[in-house]
This record gives structure tokens, C-alpha cells and sequence, in this order.
């Protein structure tokens, strides 16, 4: 779990690290095939696959998260701690705010 936690906190998926709890996961990229086979189309362009893996709360998972996104052709770099990250930490702030869970217990004062 420390080194899936090191991921979000420092590493490719670090847009995870101000999320409202704690996501531990992996990212992956990789490169999309045309027909034919070839990684790249008749412009040098390639398509990329980038996916953001994980759980959370980091230190007592309750669920369990996946986002792969699929690039259009492109010359620009495209990684799975870019767009699927983004993602996941707006699906992990958004269950957050609705998951008791995640909300303090309140005490009726005198």
C-alpha cells in the first residue's frame, strides 16, 4: 500500500494528492494500434490509452476505482496521471460528500 499511496502523493498521479481523502493506486499508458498494426498514422500521430487504478481511503479501502480514457490522434504526450486521474479525484471528492462514511458524528450539545 505505501508504494500505490507514493503514487498519488508524489509520483504520476500526484492531481490525487489534495483529493478529499486519501487514494492509493497505479497508472498506466499505453499506445493504441490503427489497422495494419502500426502505432502511429500517416502524420506520425499516435493514439494513447492512459488509465488511473486505485482504492480509497488509502488506509481502509471501502472502494475500489478504475478510469481508462482513449486519446483521439495526437502529437502531444497523453498519460494516465492526466485526464483518468482528474477524473477519479472528482468521482473521490463527489463520494465523499455524499457518503456518511466520510462525515463526522455529531453530538447533541446541552
Amino acid at each position: 500500500t505505501r508504494a500505490l499511496k507514493a503514487v498519488t502523493e508524489e509520483g504520476t498521479a500526484r492531481r490525487l494528492k489534495d483529493a478529499r481523502c486519501q487514494v492509493a493506486g497505479k497508472t498506466g499508458t499505453s499506445f493504441g494500434t490503427y489497422s495494419g498494426g502500426s502505432y502511429r498514422d500517416e502524420l506520425g500521430r499516435r493514439k494513447y490509452q492512459g488509465t488511473f487504478v486505485g482504492f480509497f481511503p488509502a488506509d481502509d479501502p471501502r472502494y475500489s476505482v478504475i478510469c481508462t480514457v482513449f486519446s483521439k490522434p495526437t502529437s502531444k504526450q497523453f498519460q494516465g496521471g492526466g485526464i483518468p486521474a482528474r477524473a477519479i479525484k472528482n468521482l473521490v471528492n463527489g463520494i465523499y460528500c455524499i457518503d456518511p462514511c466520510f462525515q463526522p458524528t455529531l453530538s447533541e450539545s446541552k
